[in-house]
């Protein structure tokens, strides 16, 4: 296990591990984070996202597992890009925070304590940018991050 203060992200290059080969692995051979080692400014996401849910998202629960996305989903939304969230891991050259995986870990992490909110979040911030971030051409990053 780490000891170093600073966080480290997981092993997750796929030639490096298959499966269940976890179990047989020997201990401490793979890179873990943990609260604990989160730097103040990876606090500090985290923290924004949850005073987010907690002041903004819960108080629509009701809204939003009703499905009524006028009135709570597609605002709220609106509000997370207004205050950074919805860009925090596209990089800074697109508009975006440029966070780590991390930081953005922590932020998702939060941002699932209401878990129907959570999934509107991921699938937008993750499935859909993403792909973008990692294989689209300049013209489609300068355009839709």
């Amino acid at each position: 296990m780490a000891t170093s203060a600073a966080p480290v992200v997981p092993n997750a290059h796929p030639s490096e591990s298959h499966g269940g080969s976890f179990l047989l692995e020997k201990v401490g051979t793979r890179k873990i984070f943990i609260p604990e080692h989160l730097t103040e400014e990876q606090k500090q996401f985290a923290q924004l996202m949850h005073d987010f849910v907690m002041k903004e998202v819960m108080p629509k629960t009701d809204l939003i597992e009703a499905q009524k996305f006028d009135e709570a989903s597609i605002p709220l939304m609106r509000k997370a890009g207004e205050l950074g969230i919805l860009g925090a891991d596209v990089p800074e050259e697109y508009g975006g925070m440029g966070i780590d995986k991390v930081t953005n870990v922590a932020m998702g992490e939060n941002a699932c304590l209401q878990g129907s909110f959570g999934v509107t979040l991921m699938c937008h911030t993750g499935i859909a940018s993403w792909p973008l971030i990692y294989f689209g051409n300049p013209t489609q990053k300068a355009k839709y991050l």
